[in-house]
């Protein structure tokens, strides 16, 4: 596996939690994959999940177009990509916390919507951005 050069965090960086990009959740589970495959028409889908689905389905559950088992192959790249943002997240986190005698100051909060990724998965409602809200 490839790793990206560490590098000190700039203070700028401190504290600031990204929500991480949408294609890193699953359209089936709206969880942080951890083990994406990617079929033929370029969606990725979290191995368990898709695999669940083509034992009951016999077509792709984002275009409905067929979709088989052996067209499915890792996406090492984007696995690759959300290991790096779940430890960047934790990183932020790590160099973030008050020091030792700091003032008890509230914390920052984050988007409503943005998943907590301290432990490797998305912990808050996710799917809410993805609803279909037209006001």
């Amino acid at each position: 596996m490839i790793k990206s050069p560490s590098r000190p965090m700039r203070s700028s960086e401190r504290g600031k939690l990204l929500c991480p990009a949408p294609s890193f959740y699953c359209p089936l589970t709206m969880g942080l994959m951890k083990d994406p495959v990617q079929d033929r028409e370029g969606n990725s889908y979290e191995k368990g999940a898709i695999l669940k689905w083509l034992s009951e389905n016999g077509t792709s559950p984002v275009t409905r177009n067929s979709l088989q088992r052996k067209h499915l192959v890792p996406n090492r790249a984007l696995k690759e990509a959300i290991e790096f943002e779940v430890n960047r997240q934790n990183e932020i986190k790590i160099h973030s916390k008050k020091p030792r005698g700091a003032p008890d100051v509230p914390p920052k909060q984050r988007s409503f919507d943005c998943p907590d990724l301290s432990n490797g998965h998305a912990t808050s409602a996710r799917s809410s951005r993805h609803s279909t809200n037209h006001h």
